[in-house]
């Protein structure tokens, strides 16, 4: 029983950190605002086969903003990302597109070139658009202006420790 407490102890997990990734929009004409945002999954998105190649993602949770509105889990009824990863670990491609309840829609998507790049949102009867000026994405890295609380991971060398003290707690009671 001992052995195999210390084994788990000496080999448990070590905490991970989600992976973010976060999206800056081009100034949408007729309303001098973007579409900006951040989705985050358990771990990095693996490339695709060709960069081009779109998966579904899951977020477990995300964060997206266009013309005042704010599209997030807590208040949007339907959403769809799509996201192709190139060979270099960074988003190549995407689709985007996040609906609330009231009918308020944010898009974006980026197929690969400039005639298929287009941000656009809806808020009541009007329609926000830009097309043929691609935003970019950025890894691992939660912009200032995005961030939400970060909560910072425990340091390996502080687990180790913890659980070397708790382990001689253990094994000094059954002994």
């Amino acid at each position: 029983m001992k052995k195999v407490l210390l084994f788990a102890l000496l080999f448990a997990p070590l905490a991970q950190a989600d992976e973010i990734y976060a999206y800056q929009g081009t100034t949408i004409a007729g309303c001098a605002c973007s579409i900006s945002g951040w989705f985050e999954v358990p771990s990095a998105l693996p490339p695709g086969a060709q960069p081009a190649d779109r998966l579904p993602v899951s977020p477990t949770d995300f964060s997206f903003t266009g013309g005042g509105q704010k599209f997030m889990p807590s208040n949007t009824n339907a959403s769809y990302f799509g996201i192709g990863i190139g060979p270099d670990g960074n988003v190549f491609t995407w689709f985007v597109d996040l609906l609330k309840p009231n009918g308020n829609q944010l898009f974006t998507q980026f197929y690969g070139s400039v005639f298929e790049s287009d941000d656009s949102f809806i808020k009541g009867n009007k329609v926000f658009h830009e097309q043929g000026s691609p935003g970019t994405w950025t890894h691992d890295d939660l912009p200032s202006a995005l961030a939400v609380v970060e909560t910072p991971e425990p340091g390996i060398l502080g687990l180790l420790l913890s659980s070397l003290v708790l382990l001689k707690l253990v094994v000094s009671k059954i002994s």
